[in-house]
């Protein structure tokens, strides 16, 4: 409070030509020396005033104001002052003050206490002003005036301390280019520059600087509203770099009422810019300078950067590289794979170092060391990699005749093993420490005979003399070191190295190999689909060890509906149709018992030992077995032949032939009763699959007899009708439940699939020859009269006349009767549909019959 207080009392003078400045700049016209010195009494009175209100910061002492400004303000107006001129005068205080208090060095948070308490202070001389002199009500004045006011001021000293704070030197001048207000770091600055104290004044204290009346004049000239220059300026501490940025301030009527000027202080940054660039260049000749190829490579595989020495190694120039990718330039193996060094050193690996083959422009090869770094920014985002390639072709010639057989060594597939006479294992390569599991340090070691299984160290001896006299070739059983064996072929020979003899062993894991064998040899024997023995083995074991077997019996077996199931569910439900039944023999078998598959669907079970009533008890089992047996779509089925042999004078292939007869017999005594019982279950299959389809076929069954009679067809046709009416939709089987049963529209997808059925239907009916008759019929029982049908576009006659009967019974009754997709129609309704369609899609003669029909049998169809 003691430095404020100086503060106000030292800056008589500067106040008053301050508030005289303004005065003249407000167009106040009442200023004459009298005035002047006037003035100069209220300023020190104002002065002494306001450091007794700065005292009680909270408060203030309102009663001396008021007694203080109300004498200033009768004085006034006995020198003919206007109250009006008086309060602008006291604005004209207030703002002087308001800047004098702005340049205290306190804190910002106590230098705007001060500032709001400053505006307090004014609040009260400029009431206590009116309500004495004008007699205007005070508390009215009052209400309204530190409303207005306090607003104002809050927000103006919010943006003065802002301002007054910023880092940057900060100047407003006025329309005239007069200085009119800058912050702490524009007086700094000043001070610097000029070598005087850093409080200066405003107004006429200070004329600007030559370099900002310079640039001032240039920017008004040029009428911009906002413009940038830079300049060198030599202060207190050395020459500064700075930006200077220039905004016109206009009022709401686009008059200039004057200019901010923001300086930015560049000189560190044009520093560093510097010693970036000193740093770029000794890196450029440092890169351009060193021995080796030198490239930088950008995260998009560009090349960015490449010295000469890069360009000599390809045959290239510096142009013809640069913005290529690298893999245009070298082809590396693991260019376009996972293994791209870009992408690993990317993933954090480090710098990476290896040997590779380049090939120059013309061809030439030439061997390198590569290494790569990555390149990350600051934020630690990757950039690339820089990778400088080393050329070591002759390094790499003279060492090529020592390390050929260490190149062979280390990138043979095959274990690879030098050992001595006595078995010591000399060197390795790193197959062996992968395949056996040790590392080479614990390999060098052991002994040969430490990684023999020992069921074969018997033979090691006679196997190692003649490795040393001719050479071996030969498959044995090594184990690893967690003691898991696996078989290798072994090839050894002697060789020199060091000048003794030992024996160059390569080794291969054969294991794959004896795996392979033994599924050739098993799917030699064997029916890949059930996994049973086939025809190879069977006919090996009958002229084999089974040839003296007596008493032994053989079973033949064909199964039924094989070929219905296929067509009806395709060939994977046929397949596990087979493996059912093969799962059903195996069941009632014996485990000596040999049974195979011979062919497509028949099968052979071979019981030595088993006389003929044994045989009998197996067949009924197998019977049993498929007759209790849940599969679907469709229960195994099969036809059973016998043959019993009792005597050697008869061969096992006598006894098979004789139990393929019986079978054939019995496959004729079992047809019908095998094709009806395939045909049922197809049928039980279609109920199951749609609830509403079983009352359907029935009803349709009478309608489409009373059609018949009606129209007086065949016994044959009339008993077509009624098996079509029973299977017409069997091609549905295979169709999805969710597209069968769904309960809105089908999509067009769902819509071709679904429409397949009379498709499927006519396939399945051509391979039982109880429904190939009316194959055609269910093929055609969506066609319509006018060709506009499916799956053929069959119009007017050219569809079989069972189909076109069939298509308007149906219809009929779908109409009539509920659906998941649909409601039921009233039989008017349903009879409207049928003639509005005869013709179109229903044959009309029949629907003519149909109606009839109606007529006559309301009762008996349940119209």
């Amino acid at each position: 409070m003691e430095r404020l207080k100086n503060l106000i009392l030292d800056s008589e003078d500067r106040l008053l030509r301050r508030i005289i400045h303004l005065a003249h700049t407000a167009g106040y016209t009442q200023c004459s020396s009298t005035f002047v010195e006037a003035w100069r009494v209220m300023v020190r009175g104002l002065s002494e005033s306001l450091i007794t209100f700065l005292s009680d910061i909270n408060g203030g002492s309102g009663a001396e104001v008021a007694a203080f400004v109300v004498h200033e303000a009768e004085l006034h107006q006995k020198r003919g002052v206007r109250v009006t001129d008086f309060i602008s005068l006291l604005k004209i205080c207030r703002q002087a003050y308001r800047e004098l208090l702005g340049t205290s060095s306190t804190s910002a948070t106590s230098r705007y206490e001060v500032l709001a308490a400053h505006e307090r202070y004014f609040d009260h001389l400029e009431v206590a002003a009116l309500t004495a002199v004008a007699e205007t009500d005070q508390d009215t004045l009052v209400r309204k005036m530190q409303a207005h006011n306090l607003e104002l001021t809050l927000e103006k000293n919010r943006f003065l301390t802002i301002f007054e704070n910023v880092p940057n030197p900060v100047f407003y001048l006025n329309e005239k280019n007069e200085l009119y207000w800058l912050n702490l770091a524009a007086k700094e600055l000043l001070a610097a520059e000029m070598d005087c104290r850093s409080d200066l004044a405003l107004g006429n204290e200070i004329s600007l600087p030559k370099w900002l009346a310079a640039w001032l004049n240039e920017f008004r000239s040029a009428a911009q509203d906002v413009a940038k220059y830079r300049m060198d300026l030599g202060i207190t501490g050395g020459l500064r770099h700075f930006e200077l940025k220039m905004s016109r301030m206009a009022d709401a009527g686009g008059d200039c009422t004057g200019t901010i000027v923001i300086l930015t202080d560049l000189t560190d940054y044009q520093q560093a810019k510097a010693e970036l660039q000193r740093a770029y260049l000794q890196l450029q000749q440092l890169f351009r300078s060193v021995p080796d190829g030198l490239v930088v490579v950008s995260a998009d595989y560009t090349i960015v950067e490449a010295n000469e020495k890069l360009a000599e190694l390809f045959g290239l120039s510096q142009a013809d590289l640069l913005g290529r990718k690298c893999f245009d330039v070298w082809d590396a193996p693991q260019c376009h794979s996972s293994g791209c060094i870009l992408k690993v050193v990317a993933g954090g690996m480090g710098v990476i170092e290896r040997e590779q083959e380049i090939a120059t422009k013309d061809g030439r090869k030439r061997h390198a060391l590569v290494s790569s770094a990555p390149l990350f920014a600051a934020d630690g985002a990757f950039l690339g990699m820089v990778t400088s390639v080393k050329d070591i072709t002759e390094r790499k010639k003279a060492e090529e005749g020592l390390e050929n057989y260490r190149q062979l060594l280390q990138q043979a597939q095959d274990i690879i093993l030098f050992v001595s006479k006595d078995g010591r294992i000399l060197d390795v390569n790193e197959a062996a420490c992968k395949e056996y599991g040790y590392s080479r340090e614990e390999l060098l070691r052991l002994n040969i005979r430490d990684l023999r299984e020992p069921a074969t160290l018997h033979l090691y001896r006679q196997q190692m003399q003649q490795a040393f006299e001719t050479g071996i070739v030969m498959e044995t059983i090594h184990r690893r070191k967690d003691g898991r064996a696996f078989p290798v072929e072994e090839s050894s020979r002697r060789v020199m190295v060091g000048g003794e003899e030992a024996l160059l062993s390569i080794i291969r894991n054969i294991t794959e190999r004896k795996q392979a064998q033994e599924e050739i040899k098993y799917l030699s024997f064997h029916d890949k689909l059930t996994g049973l023995y086939n025809w190879a083995y069977l006919e090996k074991q009958l002229s084999g060890e089974l040839k003296n077997v007596v008493p032994c019996s053989i079973i033949m077996g064909d199964m039924n509906g094989l070929k219905i199931a296929n067509d009806a569910f395709g060939h994977r439900a046929g397949d596990k149709l087979l493996v059912e039944m093969a799962a059903i023999l195996r069941q009632v078998c014996r485990s000596g018992d040999i049974i195979a598959r011979t062919g497509g669907d028949e099968f052979v079970i071979v019981l030595p030992g088993a006389d003929e009533a044994a045989t009998h008890a197996v067949a009924e089992r197998i019977k049993t077995r498929c007759a209790q047996s849940i599969f679907q779509p469709l229960p195994p089925s099969i036809s059973l032949g016998l043959a019993t042999r009792t005597t050697t004078d008869q061969s096992l292939f006598e006894t098979l032939q004789e139990a393929e007869t019986r079978m054939y017999r019995r496959k004729l005594l079992e047809a019908d009763s095998a094709r009806s019982f395939s045909i049922q279950s197809l049928q039980r299959t279609l109920y199951e699959k749609n609830t509403e389809t079983r009352e359907h076929t029935e009803r349709l069954r009478v309608l489409v007899k009373m059609l018949a009679l009606e129209m007086e067809l065949s016994t044959v046709l009339q008993d077509e009708l009624d098996l079509l009416a029973m299977l017409h939709d069997i091609g549905k089987i295979p169709i999805p439940d969710d597209i069968l049963n769904k309960p809105g529209k089908l999509t067009a997808e769902e819509w071709e699939i679904m429409k397949r059925h009379s498709e499927i239907g006519y396939r399945i009916a051509k391979t039982s020859p109880e429904l190939a008759p009316i194959a055609e019929y269910i093929l055609a029982h969506h066609e319509r009269w006018d060709g506009q049908g499916y799956p053929r576009g069959l119009a007017g006659e050219e569809i079989p006349l069972a189909a076109r009967i069939l298509a308007v019974a149906d219809a009929f009754d779908v109409m009539v009767n509920e659906r998941p997709y649909k409601s039921a129609f009233s039989t008017e309704l349903a009879i409207k549909e049928l003639k509005r369609h005869a013709g179109t899609q229903f044959d009309p003669h029949v629907v003519t019959v149909f109606l009839s029909l109606l007529d006559k049998n309301a009762d008996a169809i349940g119209a």
